[in-house]
């Protein structure tokens, strides 16, 4: 009869939800089409067919254990029993008290125990690629506790040599599931693992020498780094013991520099000296036992306590940088007890007693630590790279943040969340800032002011914000104005107004060309003598203009001497003494025009003054030939000689002061006169030759020369 009702309730349960009438869904496990055919097709016929929640949690069990004794493929039973689990979590979705959110995790641990090792990892990738059941989960209650005791009796039962990477992705996945503070993974009394001892075979020593020329000094240093090595091994399982006790930390202190200075040695290629590097066949079993000569690359065994291998594995660069690696956690786990460290902790103590340091270092062990330490940094950088100590450096202070997190007493990371008074307040401040401001009385701050400003026409604010002020106008821009101007120009009839907008339009010119030269330079050439038409037109790029031809001569008379052209150099050197040779010569004839029989000598700073060009030459040579007068020198038979090369450089007589001694005017000075009169324009030049004559003359008075010449003109007189 028991049989019967157990072939019924799982015959009720594969009429209504079984593989076979299960259609297939895209995308994740438990998604959204999913849960609608479980909550449309499934969960009416299996609140009709069964009584209650207990007949059908027992259908599920009659039918997971009756899946598991079928013989068929067992990744079609694991399919079939993920969505049997499947449709319990939906179910407790749908309602909870029909089914509980546990019962899936029950199950699995039932299923655990049914099967082997193999097919458990199998079962175990449920909560993988489920990782929606994983949320909210605590150790003490609920799923959490169930979790726990699958994972670790999954890891009870497994190899940490043969199963590594099971081994990883369990811890792995509760690391996921469970907070970092869950005391059931913290560790929170700092206990050490004492179950890892080294393994110890006892094996003879090899027949055959380990090389040639083998002596007794090699063999006794090995042999005596061999013990102090592994005795070392044995000690650094209890660092407490170490910090706690003095023989203990001495023991530690002697061997460990033992070691080191042997790693040195090799390192610089000393070590071996007395014997070559020893080389082994990896496959031979001369040293090893028969079961450590299979190489498999799943097993990762710890290193193995034997004589005859210990040469072998100091050459080993992986054997001596663990070693390294290991002392330098214990010396950061000893320096915790240094009166540094202490004091700073005492500004904050530790809440978890079991960690707290109970003693100190002495300041000969701490300086004594510190130097193991250094010196394996140092020999670090030699074997690997400055990277690699970096790297250790920065693991280091990320595990000395854990163990301050684990003094503390593991507090969580996660913050609690904000009261609702204080959530109120910051919303009534935000809104209190983001709203608008009340209008001001007066916008500029008084009401003198503000009126000023709402009367200034056009430089009010608003005008000033005006992209026109700001910014540089294009020179397109003025063309409107230039056009304009040209056109009230010819239309005026009086003067002042053709004046006015002849003004106008030179200024806009001005200022477009102006805004273009720093944009538009190479568009000047095909503007003639500021045409901006044509510089709109170029800018333009108008492809049919051309560069204008003006007779006009150049404002200056620029020659451009090129580096090297010396033919050129040449030439304009020849035309500077041919311009010089012309100055000196009008200068000699304008003097001789003006002041015949009158000898004058003005002081010697005003000879530089003659050979630069100026009005003066123009104004002699006019006069000259007004009066028909051809003459190289005064009228007293004094004659300037013009025939050597060097030009005369005796400057000219400038007229003299007002208070100065008379001089009778010579015959040709009055003719000069008279011509002024008839010929207004060499009047006016005189008369300015003459004023820059007077000025120059003030600055001359004063010079010893210069009286000389004016005695001698009174006593002449």
């Amino acid at each position: 009869m028991g049989m019967d009702v157990k072939h019924s309730l799982i015959k009720k349960l594969t009429d209504i939800y079984s593989i076979k009438n299960i259609p297939s869904f895209e995308g994740k496990p438990l998604g959204t089409d999913f849960k609608e055919f479980v909550n449309s097709e499934v969960w009416s016929k299996i609140t009709a067919e069964f009584y209650n929640s207990l007949e059908f949690e027992t259908a599920i069990r009659f039918r997971c254990y009756e899946i598991r004794s079928e013989n068929q493929n067992f990744e079609e039973n694991v399919k079939e029993l993920f969505l049997i689990l499947d449709l319990l979590v939906v179910l407790n979705e749908i309602d909870a008290s029909y089914c509980d959110a546990v019962f899936p995790f029950l199950i699995i641990e039932e299923l655990m125990d049914i099967h082997s090792l193999m097919e458990c990892r199998k079962l175990y990738e449920y909560f993988e690629t489920r990782s929606v059941l994983l949320d909210g989960l605590v150790s003490n209650r609920g799923r959490g506790p169930v979790l726990l005791r699958i994972s670790n009796e999954l890891l009870r039962r497994l190899s940490g040599q043969v199963d590594p990477a099971l081994c990883g992705r369990i811890h792995i996945l509760l690391s996921k599931a469970f907070a970092p503070e869950e005391r059931s993974g913290s560790n929170i009394r700092g206990d050490y693992n004492l179950e890892n001892p080294v393994v110890t075979t006892k094996i003879s020593s090899p027949n055959i020498p380990v090389s040639e020329g083998n002596e007794a000094s090699y063999s006794r240093k090995v042999h005596d780094l061999y013990q102090v090595f592994w005795e070392l091994q044995d000690l650094l399982v209890q660092p407490p013991k170490i910090a706690q006790d003095a023989g203990s930390m001495q023991k530690f202190l002697n061997s460990t520099n033992v070691i080191l200075e042997s790693f040195e040695a090799i390192q610089k290629n000393t070590f071996f000296i007395e014997n070559p590097k020893p080389t082994i066949n990896p496959t031979s079993s001369a040293l090893l036992p028969e079961k450590y000569t299979v190489i498999n690359d799943n097993i990762c065994p710890n290193y193995i306590r034997s004589l005859p291998l210990f040469d072998f594995q100091l050459i080993d660069e992986t054997f001596r940088l663990q070693f390294m690696l290991q002392v330098i956690v214990l010396c950061d786990f000893l320096l915790d007890f240094s009166k540094k460290r202490l004091d700073l902790r005492r500004t904050r103590p530790f809440t978890n007693k079991a960690v707290t340091p109970n003693t100190s270092l002495s300041d000969e062990d701490e300086k004594n630590v510190s130097a193991i330490l250094n010196r394996i940094y140092a020999l670090l950088k030699e074997i690997k790279n400055g990277d690699y100590v970096e790297t250790v450096t920065s693991v280091m202070n990320v595990e000395n943040n854990w163990k301050n997190w684990k003094g503390f007493g593991c507090l969580s990371f996660e913050k609690p969340l904000l009261d609702k008074s204080v959530l109120d307040e910051a919303v009534a401040g935000l809104k209190k800032v983001a709203s608008t401001p009340p209008k001001i009385r007066y916008a500029m701050g008084n009401a003198p002011l503000t009126k000023i400003w709402q009367n200034a026409g056009e430089n009010s604010l608003e005008d000033l914000k005006k992209e026109e002020r700001y910014k540089i106008p294009t020179p397109q821009s003025f063309l409107p104005g230039v056009k304009r101007d040209s056109d009230e120009m010819e239309e005026s009839v009086k003067e002042d107004e053709q004046e006015y907008y002849r003004q106008a339009k030179a200024s806009k010119t001005w200022l477009a060309f102006r805004s273009a030269i720093n944009s538009h330079l190479e568009a000047f050439e095909y503007t003639g003598l500021g045409d901006l038409e044509l510089l709109t037109q170029a800018i333009e790029g108008n492809t049919q203009l051309r560069k204008p031809t003006t007779n006009i001569n150049p404002a200056f008379d620029i020659n451009i001497v090129e580096k090297g052209d010396e033919k050129l150099r040449e030439r304009v050197i020849e035309e500077e003494k041919k311009q010089e040779i012309q100055e000196a010569t009008s200068m000699d004839e304008d003097k001789g025009s003006e002041g015949k029989g009158e000898q004058q000598v003005e002081p010697a700073d005003k000879a530089e003054e003659a050979k630069k060009p100026s009005d003066r030459e123009n104004i002699s040579t006019d006069s000259k030939k007004e009066n028909g007068e051809e003459t190289n020198g005064n009228e007293d038979g004094n004659k300037t000689d013009i025939t050597d090369d060097k030009p005369n450089l005796v400057p000219e007589e400038e007229p003299l002061k007002e208070n100065a001694p008379s001089v009778k005017a010579s015959p040709s000075t009055n003719k000069e006169e008279t011509k002024e009169v008839q010929n207004p324009e060499i009047s006016e030049s005189k008369k300015r030759f003459r004023e820059e004559g007077d000025s120059n003359e003030e600055n001359a008075s004063s010079s010893p020369k210069r009286q000389k010449t004016e005695d001698k003109i009174d006593t002449e007189n």
